[in-house]
């Protein structure tokens, strides 16, 4: 007979054996829970997408949401974006988006086909109540059989906050739940935009020129709200060349205005460019009308540069 005190031994170790086990079981139980807490709220916001057409709409909508959602650029940052073609892949990729921010005016092909790709994509117009500028009325323009709304909206700096308001109230009606996160990111964009305006409309007020002659039919915004002249090489494509023709007339133009930079940028060839410089014996410069942008760009860092080139040229005080 096996004695009374060996099951009493037993007992003891099985009972410890058992809370032991208990224990382990409530641990792992916690941390699986946690890890799948955040598992969950990784996979929700993955699946928070919110589509922009092109960078301006990007970085703008990215500053306002914070790292709540997936912003995603339909057209690379990175490239020119006028007449891009959408790819395959593209238009699956949107199929994931639960918005769409889009700019309206100038890239309605590329929107309208994303759209139209979609039964139930909500969409924020950023254009909307703003005041356009018609391509016919742009008297400095030498591409004369272009019609309709100058789309460049995005490179003025009072537009942009226009723009960064309908985004927000956008996103606010959207996904209510997260206003007060909106509205926090929201207020520090708009008083940087706010500060790059008065930037502009100060330290372009006091200027010995007031013309400037780039490459891309881009800038007509930025000139018509901060006081000066732009006459345009390329049409609203910046890709397009001016024939020999044009060339002559935007050389006249340079030499009565005493030009003495000409304005490329980033995304486009500066051949034109350094063309028209030599025959008038002028500089090139950069102005980057803001389209696309390199990794730690901003819009506001860009047009920060842009606005120390513009008083270059025109000669600032």
């Amino acid at each position: 007979m096996i004695p009374n005190n060996i099951y009493k031994v037993n007992d003891k170790h099985y009972h410890m054996k058992t809370k032991l086990i208990i224990i382990i079981t409530i641990l792992v139980l916690l941390f699986t829970g946690c890890s799948n807490n955040t598992t969950v709220t990784e996979n929700k916001n993955q699946e928070t997408v919110i589509a922009t057409t092109f960078f301006p709409l990007y970085e703008i909508t990215k500053e306002i949401t914070g790292n709540d959602f997936k912003i995603v650029s339909v057209i690379p940052t990175d490239v020119e974006p006028h007449e891009y073609e959408l790819s395959i892949k593209e238009i699956k990729n949107f199929e994931k988006a639960d918005l769409f921010v889009t700019l309206g005016v100038g890239f309605v092909n590329v929107e309208n086909k994303l759209i139209s790709s979609r039964n139930n994509i909500n969409i924020i117009d950023s254009a909307k109540g703003l005041s356009f500028i018609d391509i016919q009325n742009e008297n400095n323009n030498f591409f004369n059989d272009e019609t309709g709304v100058d789309p460049h909206i995005w490179v003025s700096p009072k537009n942009m906050k226009k723009i960064a308001t309908n985004i927000y109230n956008g996103l606010v009606s959207r996904y209510p739940n997260n206003k007060d996160e909106f509205e926090y990111n929201y207020n520090q964009l708009i008083a940087n935009l706010n500060l790059l305006d008065e930037d502009y409309s100060q330290e372009l007020s006091n200027c010995s020129k007031n013309v400037i002659l780039a490459t891309h039919d881009a800038y007509y915004y930025l000139g018509r709200d901060y006081g000066f002249q732009v006459y345009s090489i390329s049409g609203i494509e910046p890709e397009s060349e001016p024939n020999p023709q044009q060339i002559a007339k935007i050389v006249k133009i340079a030499k009565e205005n005493n030009i003495k930079y000409v304005f490329y940028e980033d995304f486009v060839s500066p051949q034109v460019a350094k063309t028209i410089a030599s025959e008038v014996g002028a500089e090139v410069l950069i102005l980057n009308p803001a389209e696309g942008g390199d990794d730690g760009d901003t819009y506001v860092s860009i047009m920060q540069s842009n606005l120390n080139n513009l008083k270059l040229a025109l000669q600032c005080s």
